[in-house]
C-alpha cells in the first residue's frame, strides 16, 4: 500500500517536472484567468481565518462593492487545508501543491475504495491509476484545482453501498459520514456536489428497479441514514448556502451564458480520438481530438481509448451478476449521456439530435453545469469495472487451477499446476497496464512563470497603507487579472477596484469582470493602452477630464496607483496618468507607482489651455 501511495505521488509530481510542488516563481497553467483566481481563493481563506473575518464576503476585491465568495469557486475546504503552506510559502506554492495532491488524493482515494472490493492489489492499484490521472483529471490539471481536486465521489460511492447494500453497520454512523463527506465536497466545489448528486440517483434508480424485492427490507436501514446525512449536511452548508441564494450580493440566474457553457460538450468520438495531453497520441489524430469540445483543451477529458473501450465491456460480461458493479457501470452510462450535452456531436459535426442533458439547461441552479465534465463520473464508473473485472477475471484463473489440480494426487504436480498459473496472472496484469498505455499524460503540463513584480514581495509593498485602496493596471480587462496575484502575494494588505469573480448586475448578467465605479474614463484609458483601441477609447487631455480622474480617486478612497508595462500601448497610460496627477510615478520594484492618490495636496492645480 505505501508503495502504491509513494508511486501515485511520484508521478504527481512527475507531471509538473522540474518546477518543484512549492515553487513560487512558476504558477500551473499561466499566470491568468481562473488560474489567478484560484490563487487568490487559497491565500483569502487563510488572510480570513487568520484575521478572524467572514471568509464568504469581502470588499478586497471589486472596491467599493464587494464579492459573495459563496457565490463562487472559492474552495474554502482547501484553503484551510492549504493554509499552513500559504503562511510559510505563499499561495503560489499551495497552488502549486495542490495541483499535485489533486492527482495523488484523487488516486488514493479510488484504490483504497476499491480494496474494499478486490482481494487483488494490483486491480486495485491500476483503477486508482485510472481514475486520478484520467484524462478529465489531466485536463482539468492545467488550473482548475476545484474540479480538479476529486478524491471524494468514490468515497461517496462507497458509503451509498453500505447504506443501500450491505447494511452492515450502523445507519446513523454511515449516514452522518455521508454528510460529511457531501459537505466537505460543497466547501470543494458545488459543481461537484452537484454532478455527484445526479449520477448517485441515476444508480440509485436502476438499483431499486434490479432490486426492488429487497426494497422494503433495506428501505428503513436507508432512509435512516439519509435523514442523517441530510441533518449533517444542512447543519454544515446552512450559512454558505444563504449566502449563495439570499446574500449580499449574490448572483441571481445563470453566473455565465448557457449558450458559451453549450459547446463544452463530448463528441461521440471523444471517448476514442486522443487530444494533445496525450503522449502516445499521432499528431494528425490528436489535432481532431483536440478541435473537440469547441477547442478547449482544459475541458477536452473524454478520451479512454480504443483498448479499454474493448475491455470494459469484456470484464462487464464476465462481473454481470454483480449488482454493485452493474449499478456503477450504469451510474457511468447516466453520465456519459449526459456528458455529450444538449444535442449529439459527431466527429466534430452537430447532428442537432436532441438529449437528456438539454433539460438541466431549463432548470435553475444547475443550468450552468458543463456537460463535458460528467466525464468525472464516466472515468470513476470505468474504473471500478476495470479494477472489479480484472480482480474477477484473476480469481477465475486461480479457481481454474484449483480445479485442475483436485484429482490429481501425484507428487510434484501441485508446483507444476501453480507455475502454469503465474504466466496466466502476469497476462491478466500485463492486460491491465497495457490498455491504460494510451491514457499515458503528455508530461510534464504546462507551467508559466508568475512574474509577480519584486515589489510585492519586498519590504517596499509596506509603503501602501494597511487597509487602503489600490487601482492597479492593468486593470481586469479580459483574462488580464495581475492585481489580484499582487494583493494575493502581499498577504492581502490593500484592497484592489478590480478583480474576476462571479457577481450580480450593475453590470450585465454573467459578466466575471469587477464593476468600473465613475467616471468610465479612467477604464476606457486602461483599456485603450492594453488593447491597443487608441482611437475608440483613449480620452482626451482635456481639463474636464483631468477633474473627472481627481474625483474618481477622491470619491473613491483610491490612495495608490500601481502601473505595471503590459498590454499594447502602456505608455499611453503611464503618459495621461502622469499628465493628470501632475507628477512623476516613483519607479521602484519593477513597477511605476503613486501614492496618496486620494488626497487634496497631492494633485497640482489644474493648469489652463491644455488640450
Amino acid at each position: 500500500m505505501l508503495a502504491a501511495l509513494v508511486a501515485y505521488l511520484a508521478i504527481a509530481c512527475l507531471a509538473y517536472w522540474p518546477v518543484g510542488p512549492l515553487s513560487e516563481t512558476q504558477i500551473v497553467g499561466c499566470a491568468c484567468s481562473d488560474r489567478i483566481q484560484e490563487v487568490w481563493f487559497l491565500g483569502w481563506t487563510f488572510h480570513a481565518l487568520s484575521h478572524a473575518i467572514n471568509p464568504f464576503m469581502t470588499s478586497a476585491m471589486n472596491y467599493p462593492y464587494g464579492i459573495n465568495l459563496a457565490d463562487n469557486t472559492s474552495m474554502p475546504l482547501l484553503g484551510v487545508l492549504a493554509s499552513p503552506i500559504t503562511a510559510i510559502f505563499g499561495p503560489i506554492a499551495a497552488f502549486n501543491l495542490f495541483m499535485r495532491l489533486a492527482f495523488f488524493a484523487s488516486a488514493a482515494s479510488m484504490m483504497f475504495v476499491l480494496r474494499r472490493y478486490t482481494k487483488w492489489f494490483p486491480a486495485a492499484f491500476l483503477g486508482g491509476l485510472l481514475y486520478g490521472f484520467s484524462p478529465y483529471v489531466v485536463s482539468q490539471a492545467v488550473g482548475h484545482l476545484f474540479v480538479a481536486f476529486v478524491p471524494i465521489p468514490p468515497l461517496v460511492v462507497l458509503v451509498l453501498d453500505e447504506l443501500l447494500r450491505r447494511q452492515e453497520r450502523s445507519a446513523r454512523r454511515y449516514g452522518v459520514i455521508l454528510g460529511l463527506l457531501l459537505a466537505a465536497q460543497f466547501f470543494i466545489s458545488v459543481e461537484v456536489l452537484v454532478t455527484t448528486v445526479i449520477c448517485a440517483v441515476g444508480g440509485i434508480v436502476f438499483a431499486v428497479a434490479v432490486s426492488h424485492a429487497a426494497v422494503r427490507q433495506r428501505m428503513a436501514h436507508a432512509l435512516e441514514g439519509a435523514k442523517w446525512a441530510l441533518v449533517t449536511l444542512a447543519v454544515l452548508v446552512a450559512y454558505p448556502l444563504y449566502l449563495y441564494f439570499l446574500g449580499p450580493w449574490h448572483v441571481k440566474g445563470p453566473q455565465h451564458k448557457v449558450v458559451n457553457l453549450s459547446k463544452l460538450k463530448v463528441d461521440l468520438f471523444g471517448t476514442i480520438t486522443p487530444t494533445v495531453s496525450q503522449y502516445f497520441a499521432p499528431h494528425h489524430i490528436a489535432a481532431i481530438g483536440t478541435s473537440y469540445v469547441d477547442d478547449d483543451i482544459a475541458e477536452n477529458g473524454s478520451y479512454l481509448g480504443i483498448p479499454l473501450v474493448v475491455l470494459l465491456p469484456y470484464l462487464l460480461y464476465r462481473i454481470r451478476r454483480d449488482r454493485f458493479v452493474m449499478t456503477v457501470a450504469f451510474m457511468g452510462l447516466v453520465a456519459y449521456v449526459l456528458s455529450l450535452g444538449s444535442s449529439l456531436n459527431v466527429g466534430g459535426h452537430t447532428t442537432g439530435v436532441p438529449l437528456p442533458f438539454a433539460i438541466m439547461t431549463k432548470l435553475p441552479v444547475i443550468d450552468n453545469l458543463i456537460a463535458s465534465r460528467f466525464s468525472l463520473y464516466v472515468a470513476l464508473a470505468a474504473a471500478f469495472v476495470f479494477a472489479i473485472g480484472l480482480d474477477h477475471w484473476k480469481r477465475g484463473v486461480g479457481a481454474l487451477s484449483r480445479v485442475e489440480r483436485a484429482p490429481v494426487r501425484r507428487r510434484g504436480n501441485w508446483a507444476t499446476t501453480a507455475w502454469r498459473r503465474v504466466p496466466v496472472t502476469g497476462l491478466v496484469a500485463l492486460v491491465g497496464a497495457g490498455v491504460l498505455i494510451p491514457l499515458v499524460p503528455q508530461m510534464p503540463l504546462r507551467e508559466q512563470a508568475a512574474n509577480v513584480p519584486a515589489y510585492f514581495t519586498s519590504a517596499s509593498v509596506r509603503a501602501i497603507p494597511e487597509g487602503s485602496v489600490v487601482l492597479p493596471y492593468p486593470y481586469d480587462i479580459g483574462a488580464v487579472n495581475y492585481g489580484m496575484l499582487w494583493q494575493a502575494v502581499s498577504g492581502f494588505r490593500f484592497k484592489i477596484v478590480g478583480g474576476e469573480a462571479s457577481k450580480p448586475p450593475p453590470s450585465a448578467p454573467g459578466a466575471t469582470r469587477a464593476d468600473p465605479v465613475p467616471p468610465v474614463v479612467v477604464l476606457n484609458l486602461f483599456q485603450a493602452g492594453y488593447l491597443g483601441l487608441i482611437q475608440k477609447l483613449a480620452p482626451n487631455y482635456v481639463p474636464i477630464r483631468e477633474a473627472q480622474v481627481r474625483l474618481y480617486f477622491r470619491r473613491w478612497h483610491v490612495g495608490t496607483v500601481i502601473f505595471y508595462p503590459a498590454g499594447a500601448d502602456p505608455a499611453l497610460v503611464l503618459r495621461y496618468l502622469t499628465f493628470a496627477f501632475g507628477r512623476t510615478p516613483v519607479k521602484v520594484g519593477g513597477i511605476d507607482i503613486w501614492y496618496h492618490t486620494d488626497t487634496v495636496d497631492a494633485w497640482l492645480p489644474a493648469r489652463s489651455g491644455r488640450s
